[in-house]
């Protein structure tokens, strides 16, 4: 939801702007800026529901006028950390005061998530410490499982192999971070990569994925690529992981800001730096100048954490917060290279410090969305989007930050800007962006070593023969007879064939077999397989039919999805 503010060009209440030469390693003094002497900024969309609902109450953020500004003189996270921490706890008393229901305070940026009436709002809208009161808005991630397509062909066109050889960069010691629905760890290609956990929905202690589109963006980043072609593009590094959106695959505002506020201080002690170094969100809202999270990205940027976000699905528009100044958005590509035809895009007005104004270009860059083959439950799915493209920019950042810890937010923006390769029109595009992503050119671009060639190279995580094409499989046809499924396809090679039934809605349950391909040639001519699965005993319930292919030593070798409704 957008909700516009009452004065043109206004800004949120935050007023943290990060400097261009902020590090992971230092950055910006901080101190408190005074509040304003006029009333606070109220969004329309707040005045008008308030007054739709009559007596009811509406969900709202109130961003506090005190924050934590720049200051030229540097110092370390923690003591920022500090300062946001000391900063919220004196100030947000004498607002909550006011409140007569339940509030969730914030410190990462100073503000408060509550429910308030035409009353409330009155009182809030007159008080002087008060910056901005916004609607709290509803989340959707940006990627949605498909019924088929071509196995895996992200991390080739990215060229992420290259990186590992020539470099010997997997990510190793570089920490991800991943706000989204959640995550598999019993998936075996996630074995020993999951290094941090939260749920901010049911509080569950451990790991889980109750919809799959964060275990499918979380394997893009740091599958292990252990059982078959590779998925992950930094298989050498770990992902914190903050469970905020559903099983609807949908959030609240106010959940994403506790998630993003977790992910700067996992622990709750500000001496360790446990933060991750890129942050991948791929999720939108709709209005692309509504900001109510940009002081969240503005407070990452600050600590050397880069901002990636899936540009969204819907074409000629951009929500938020990928239309943000500050973040690193990222456009979705087929696998011809082109530009999805629903990859969101803009030119979006933003105000600047001195009273003027700057246009931004969105996206800053394309990645490969469409039918991209990640982790999904304990096995393989295809999913396709915006949400699909941003965890490879987010991995890519992770093997850049791997190379030159010492790069600044801006300077990895400018790296992946730089090396992209040029699509559309020349230069800077409103579909392509700066380009496409190519991680081998973004490295070479940071000035990483290239490893001697006395020392053996990093292997391919799982050695495929050059030669060796992924195997496609199709689905054809799904009939319900009695207590099974007989399900009909093509296959484009020999292979065993392994079929997972995962309910759209709850924790996966796995049924199925696995039996030779019907007919079979040298991955050349097409053969056809019928395969009884047997459902007597799943609920009457929408599934993902996950078909996974693997050769004798179970090394995967493609795999497909398709809607199921069991009746």
């Amino acid at each position: 939801m957008n909700s516009d503010m009452d004065r043109p060009g206004a800004r949120h209440g935050c007023r943290f702007v990060a400097t261009l030469a902020l590090t992971l390693f230092a950055c910006a003094c901080a101190s408190v800026t005074p509040g304003p002497a006029t009333a606070a900024n109220v969004g329309r969309s707040v005045n008008a529901r308030v007054s739709a609902v009559g007596a009811g109450q509406v969900p709202v953020i109130i961003t506090l006028a005190a924050q934590v500004a720049d200051d030229p003189v540097r110092r370390r996270p923690a003591e920022l950390l500090r300062s946001l921490r000391a900063t919220a706890t004196g100030s947000q008393a004498r607002v909550r005061a006011k409140l007569r229901g339940p509030s969730r305070a914030f410190w990462l940026v100073n503000a408060i998530s509550t429910a308030v009436d035409a009353s409330e709002l009155e009182a809030l809208r007159n008080d002087p410490s008060v910056a901005s009161i916004e609607l709290d808005p509803q989340i959707t991630v940006a990627g949605t499982p498909v019924d088929g397509g071509p196995a895996s062909w992200g991390v080739t066109a990215v060229n992420a192999q290259a990186v590992w050889s020539r470099y010997g960069l997997t990510g190793t010691g570089i920490r991800v971070g991943s706000i989204d629905t959640g995550v598999d760890a019993s998936n075996p290609e996630l074995t020993g990569a999951i290094s941090g956990w939260k749920d901010f929905v049911g509080g569950r202690a451990t790991p889980y994925d109750d919809n799959g589109h964060g275990t499918h963006t979380v394997g893009t980043m740091v599958a292990r690529n252990v059982t078959g072609a590779p998925i992950g593009i930094a298989p050498g590094a770990t992902a914190i992981v903050a469970k905020a959106m559903d099983a609807n695959g949908s959030a609240s505002g106010s959940t994403l800001l506790a998630a993003a506020q977790w992910m700067t201080d996992p622990d709750g002690d500000p001496a360790t730096a446990d933060y991750p170094t890129v942050i991948n969100n791929s999720w939108t809202a709709a209005g692309a100048g509504n900001e109510w999270f940009r002081p969240m990205v503005q407070a990452w940027v600050a600590l050397g954490i880069a901002p990636v976000f899936g540009a969204g699905n819907t074409p000629d528009s951009i929500g938020n917060p990928a239309s943000y100044p500050e973040s690193i958005t990222v456009g979705q590509l087929e696998q011809s290279g082109t530009i999805a035809v629903n990859s969101s895009r803009g030119l979006i007005s933003w105000a600047t410090p001195d009273g003027g104004t700057s246009v931004v270009t969105k996206p800053d860059l394309t990645a490969p969305g469409a039918f991209i083959s990640s982790t999904v439950g304990t096995g393989y799915g295809l999913y396709s989007g915006s949400s699909m493209a941003a965890p490879h920019v987010a991995a890519a950042i992770a093997l850049i930050r791997q190379a030159r810890p010492d790069l600044s937010v801006d300077g990895v923006r400018e790296v992946l800007r730089a090396s992209a390769v040029d699509r559309g029109a020349p230069g800077l595009d409103l579909d392509y962006g700066a380009g496409a992503l190519d991680i081998a050119a973004a490295i070479a671009r940071a000035g990483a070593t290239v490893i001697q060639p006395a020392v053996a190279p990093i292997a391919h995580p799982v050695p495929v023969a050059s030669k060796t094409r992924p195997t496609k499989i199709r689905v054809l046809r799904i009939v319900r007879r009695g207590r099974s499924l007989i399900v009909q396809g093509r296959i484009s090679g020999p292979a065993r064939i392994k079929f997972a039934l995962r309910p759209k809605t709850s924790r996966q349950h796995v049924v199925g077999t696995r039996v030779n391909a019907v007919r079979s040639t040298r991955y050349r001519s097409a053969g056809k397989f019928s395969v009884t699965v047997p459902v007597g005993r799943l609920q009457r319930r929408a599934y993902i039919l996950v078909v996974t292919a693997s050769n004798a030593a179970g090394r995967r070798l493609g795999s497909t999805s398709v809607a199921v409704r069991l009746r």
